[in-house]
């Protein structure tokens, strides 16, 4: 089930955030980082490596959403306002969607949920491909959580403005 939909979820992805994979441009880029080693094996070091960095930022990603979906379901309690619960309620939806997609990036890669395990250059391709997709879902993420991010203290500043006003008035 879990690979069923990290298939589909891969599918809807990857023409909408996904650079068309080039694996040379990728090979290459591993190899420079490597080109004093010349063994292929440094190669698979070099993208193994990069999978475990961004394994270990894609989790900090989820710490961060995690403690931003209680924080905003807390402050719902706060706004009375049918305006402002939505605007937390769609932040809170939207986090959840980012999470789901960073998500992927965790994924565990191996057999049985692998395939291309008999022919040697296909699977290097299968893990050099999968390194550039889940850089560029990384980077997807990165990017939607600081704008995400950065809405928050604008609703809460519009929220203290209107309150300002109100009392003012």
């Amino acid at each position: 089930m879990t690979i069923q939909v990290v298939r589909i979820l891969d599918k809807l992805l990857r023409p909408h955030i996904v650079t068309p994979i080039n694996i040379e441009l990728e090979r290459n880029f591993h190899r420079l980082r490597n080109d004093f080693k010349n063994n292929d094996q440094y190669l698979i070091d070099s993208i193994l490596y990069d999978l475990s960095v961004i394994d270990a930022k894609s989790t900090a990603l989820l710490t961060h959403i995690s403690v931003i979906i209680a924080a905003l379901v807390f402050s719902l309690s706060f706004f009375q306002d049918w305006f402002f619960r939505l605007a937390v309620g769609l932040e809170i939806i939207a986090y959840f969607l980012v999470t789901l997609v960073n998500l992927r990036c965790v994924y565990i890669m191996g057999p049985p949920h692998r395939g291309n395990v008999d022919d040697s250059k296909l699977y290097e391709e299968d893990f050099i491909a999968e390194c550039l997709m889940r850089r560029t879902i990384y980077m997807y993420c990165l990017r939607s959580l600081f704008v995400l991010t950065s809405i928050i203290p604008i609703i809460a500043l519009f929220k203290i403005i209107i309150e300002i006003i109100s009392f003012l008035s």
